[in-house]
């Protein structure tokens, strides 16, 4: 048996080690490189924790006047001391960012104190230029997911502000029951519920955009490292509020329930709450414009933290985990929620956008693959790495966005970018996917197992088109197979932007339903297409109840849209967006109304559930 394999310590530093290349020695404030046996200055394999912070915005150059005179971090151990940046005292002084440091390492009394920390300056080269720095971007993942507890650490809001707005929050949602009373009575007595409305939910923007406000909301690196880390604690600019660290320290009272806000995962949640809420709201008064401005203001802004769709379900996920006695692992988000969500972060350098997020989909592009010869890539080279990686690696994922029209000829609407959105109906399959079973996220188990379509990325013509093999039916003959299926939720389809306004202009209130916007679809697109992406289905219940029992799992067949291009030779088609029926809808439909035979097949059931017959057909081709 080798040393690996036995103890789990590495012999010789290799790009796939799971433990960091230096970790930071908060005492003495020294950057310790990685020795065999996972050892960093003579400790093996030791607990540590990370910060996460913003400040590449705030660095000062060399020609910037207090540049001289401002201190960097004095960090012992490294060969990057002419490099370390100096970072505007406006933004966190050297002395705020050290006593930062020893709140991260021992955060409360009775917490288990770290001695290490991972800290992006003292443990990444920062020499331009350098293949280190980009090797060990690559591996962000790794070393944040290994570190015990991330501190995120907030430079705007103070300690004391961030123990006021958390106690704040909640108290807000104390009063929801509340909230609801009032509004049902005035709606009861034909009162005008606006002014009540519109309060409560301007007031509760007002807390998200309170927080939303600092820089970390809008970084995109931080956004990364969001993700991987959602149980993230947030710290103010003088460390932690006071409540909070009773909460670590494990002592009770009423601190602990209003400062779980103080965990970036609980915060999401009660952003999730809001969210929900102001979708009661505008179910509620429909016709009501200024509440329904201000319930989608409130949307607007929780959609604008980009991190939201992390932790969607995963309270669901807890409750399975308590009620079955099972453990699990938390179930990550969908990592194109964060691609999505990349679009309206900042980032100095152009190429940060792939560097910056390309570690929740496991990837190591340009710079930062190993063995790969030093060079400058455009953001368009990888942009175009990570658009075929991901349609490789995510063959359904990666169609069941909604691409946002920006007018340009030749865009690859194949290819996930910033410039997508994610329809529900994605989150709803990524969590099944990730929680079933046998699947254990691998969408190609789910794609070869249901005869769904294989793609890859190919050149054709001097153009990176999309090729794929697989089974499809024509969508007129799909509709007619539904016939019975009247207007109800039983399908649900997303169209790429170009299309959706195409089809539907500025009245697509007047085409909800699914079944009559796939037959307007059909009247402008005859020719279209049903490529079937892949078939998921609920696993089977055991005897004894489990943790599958407590968890909701989708009985869908998903397809893509295709049309073929009038003038191409090449079996060449467009893509016009993704479609997901619902067999339990379909199947509950045909008990109640015993109708199941139509003029196309005699079983629809059979045929839309097996996706097979005479209808489904062989198809390959190419998409952009």
């Amino acid at each position: 048996m080798s040393e690996t394999e036995e103890t789990g310590f590495t012999s010789e530093w290799n790009d796939d080690c799971e433990w960091p290349r230096r970790l930071l020695h908060v005492k003495t404030l020294t950057s310790y490189e990685w020795q065999p046996g996972n050892q960093y200055g003579g400790r093996k394999s030791p607990i540590y924790n990370a910060v996460s912070y913003t400040w590449g915005r705030w660095k000062l150059n060399d020609d910037h006047p207090s540049c001289s005179t401002t201190p960097t971090l004095p960090v012992k151990g490294i060969t990057w001391v002419e490099h370390m940046p100096r970072i505007d005292p406006e933004h966190f002084s050297v002395t705020e960012l050290m006593a930062i440091l020893q709140f991260a390492a021992r955060p409360a009394p009775g917490y288990p104190a770290a001695e290490f920390v991972w800290l992006d300056v003292a443990c990444i080269d920062q020499t331009p230029g350098s293949p280190v720095y980009y090797n060990e971007i690559g591996r962000q993942a790794t070393i944040f997911r290994l570190a015990a507890d991330v501190f995120v650490w907030l430079t705007t809001r103070s300690s004391t502000q961030l123990d006021t707005w958390a106690r704040e929050l909640d108290a807000l949602l104390d009063l929801r029951a509340n909230d609801r009373m009032t509004l049902n009575n005035a709606k009861r007595l034909n009162v005008d519920p606006t002014s009540a409305v519109c309060g409560r939910l301007d007031t509760r923007r007002g807390y998200v955009e309170d927080l939303e406000r600092d820089p970390w909301f809008s970084s995109l690196w931080t956004l990364q490292e969001a993700f991987l880390c959602p149980g993230a604690i947030f710290l103010g600019r003088d460390g932690m509020a006071e409540a909070m660290k009773k909460t670590m320290s494990y002592q009770s009272g009423e601190e602990k329930r209003a400062f779980y806000t103080c965990i970036l995962r609980d915060f999401v949640r009660v952003c999730h709450i809001l969210k929900s809420d102001a979708d009661a709201d505008m179910l509620n008064f429909p016709d009501n414009k200024q509440a329904n401005m201000s319930a989608k203001a409130l949307q607007a802004s929780i959609s604008k933290l980009g991190i939201t769709d992390n932790v969607a379900r995963q309270p669901e996920f807890d409750f399975a985990d308590t009620q079955s006695h099972e453990v699990h692992k938390a179930i990550p988000g969908n990592p194109l929620s964060l691609l999505a969500g990349s679009a309206d972060r900042t980032t100095i350098y152009p190429c940060d956008r792939i560097y910056g997020i390309m570690q929740v989909f496991g990837f190591k592009l340009g710079n930062a693959s190993p063995d790969v010869e030093q060079r400058t890539y455009s953001v368009e080279e990888l942009q175009e790495q990570l658009g075929v990686c991901v349609l490789e690696s995510h063959p359904i994922s990666s169609q069941l966005v909604a691409h946002r029209d920006t007018g340009q000829l030749g865009r690859r609407n194949w290819s996930i970018s910033p410039l997508v959105q994610l329809p529900q109906m994605a989150h709803d399959f990524w969590r099944h996917v990730c929680s079933y079973p046998e699947n254990a996220g691998d969408e190609h188990k789910v794609a070869k197992g249901t005869q769904g379509a294989t793609m890859r990325a190919e050149a054709v013509g001097g153009e990176l088109l999309a090729s794929f093999t697989g089974t499809a039916i024509p969508l007129r003959e799909f509709l007619a197979v539904l016939e019975f299926e009247r207007d109800s939720s039983a399908v649900q389809l997303t169209l790429d932007e170009k299309w959706e306004t195409a089809s539907f202009g500025e009245f697509t209130e007047n085409y909800s339903f699914s079944s009559t916007r796939l037959k307007r679809l059909l009247a402008r697109h005859p020719q279209t297409w049903v490529l079937l992406l892949g078939r998921i289905r609920p696993p089977e219940r055991k005897k004894q109840r489990s943790f599958v029992d407590y968890v909701t799992f989708q009985d869908w067949g998903l397809g893509l849209l295709l049309c073929p291009l009038s003038d191409s030779s090449l079996g060449q088609y467009y893509r016009l967006g993704t479609m997901a029926w619902d067999l339990a809808t379909i199947r509950s439909i045909y008990t109640l109304t015993h109708q199941n035979t139509t003029i196309v097949v005699p079983d629809a059931m059979k045929y839309l559930d097996g996706c097979c017959g005479d209808g489904w057909e062989p198809l390959t081709g190419y998409f952009d």
